[in-house]
């Protein structure tokens, strides 16, 4: 993982990923997914893994060509990549759920920020006006992209759960359109909407896998009106504990929104192992928000190295000077019950050395 935050008063994981396309002949800039944590209960922990198996201009068949990874928290990995699209083209990609240690609430959002025109070459300026250049939504290929995105649930003969293939009498539908320009909510589960994987009232179980499916393609006689346009989207996964949070509603999510601030607010931050947080040595840092965004945590102390007779737990494994030679008051302290050393207590520290032969 990469951050904790201390500050609210619930858990809340929230697991950013990017989805980039760009028409063909033309580039689209990647960006690695995130997951950031609010957690308050160190007894209750949250824990959010991911898995994904995507597909390029091919059906699913269990060899994915165009990146997977199994369950995991996020750190370097890549959804939905792709800088050479061409009419007729389509995509799959099966994104997997599973929460560790307890119950949750789950919401989505796509949020777009680009569809870019990008240029204007000769064969696109037949059918489309000259791009401008400060104008990074002036392009077409969101409306050409077909979406389908379902809850993949479906498991009978010859067909399981999370195959990412859509199933119209088992599977059931989230939403569905052309890329979305605005930010478009998805409901996993909250209190006021039923489940999408289930269709009853409740949350998300721990410890039980979840797919989501994504599909997409483009029309074959779209044209040259895509000829270097990118389009590009965060979709973005938030879960929050369900217990103790009867009132939870996705609507509510974005007044929790981690990259929005006022200037000279400051919260409690650490990059490390959350689970070591006021354990021994260990202490969370602050971080303050400068022109709107959060700046970088400082004042967290990590674990280190055991240092013996400092009577702290420098490692923070909740042992106090662990593997360090026995505290003595008396030399009777330090008998190894060895008759070949001789013991010492040296400012209260065992000495044993080994006993040498006297000559006559």
């Amino acid at each position: 993982m990469n951050k904790i935050i201390t500050k609210f008063s619930r858990n809340l994981i929230i697991a950013v990923f990017i989805l980039a396309m760009g028409g063909y002949e033309t580039y689209a800039c990647v960006v690695q997914g995130k997951e950031l944590f609010w957690h308050n209960f160190p007894d209750k922990k949250l824990d959010l893994e991911i898995s994904y198996a995507g597909y390029y201009n091919k059906d699913a068949d269990n060899h994915p060509n165009a990146g997977s990874w199994r369950q995991q928290d996020l750190t370097t990995q890549k959804f939905f990549d792709f800088y050479d699209i061409k009419p007729g083209d389509f995509g799959e990609g099966t994104i997997g759920l599973r929460l560790k240690h307890q119950d949750a609430w789950g919401c989505a959002t796509i949020r777009p920020t680009e569809n870019d025109d990008n240029g204007s070459t000769e064969p696109e300026l037949f059918e489309d006006a000259q791009n401008v250049a400060a104008d990074k939504w002036d392009g077409e290929l969101a409306k050409k992209i077909n979406f389908k995105i379902w809850a993949d649930v479906c498991s009978k003969r010859y067909v399981k759960a999370g195959d990412n293939v859509f199933q119209p009498d088992c599977d059931r539908l989230i939403t569905s359109g052309t890329g979305p320009l605005q930010e478009l909510d998805l409901v996993l589960a909250d209190t006021e909407n039923p489940n999408v994987f289930n269709g009853n009232m409740g949350p998300l179980k721990k410890n039980k896998n979840y797919y989501i499916g994504v599909d997409w393609n483009i029309d074959s006689d779209v044209g040259n009106i895509i000829q270097t346009d990118s389009y590009k989207a965060d979709i973005t996964f938030f879960v929050q504990q369900s217990v103790g949070n009867q009132d939870f509603r996705c609507a509510d999510i974005r007044n929790d929104d981690p990259d929005k601030c006022s200037d000279g607010a400051i919260r409690n931050c650490y990059s490390g192992d959350f689970d070591k947080i006021d354990i021994g040595i260990c202490r969370s840092g602050t971080e303050a928000c400068v022109q709107g965004n959060w700046g970088n945590c400082s004042g967290e102390i990590f674990p280190d190295k055991e240092i013996c007779k400092d009577n702290l737990d420098n490692d923070c494994d909740g042992q106090i000077d662990e593997g360090c030679p026995p505290i003595c008051q008396r030399v009777s302290d330090c008998d190894d019950h060895n008759s070949k050393t001789d013991d010492n207590c040296v400012n209260k520290e065992c000495v044993h050395t080994e006993k040498k032969n006297l000559k006559r």
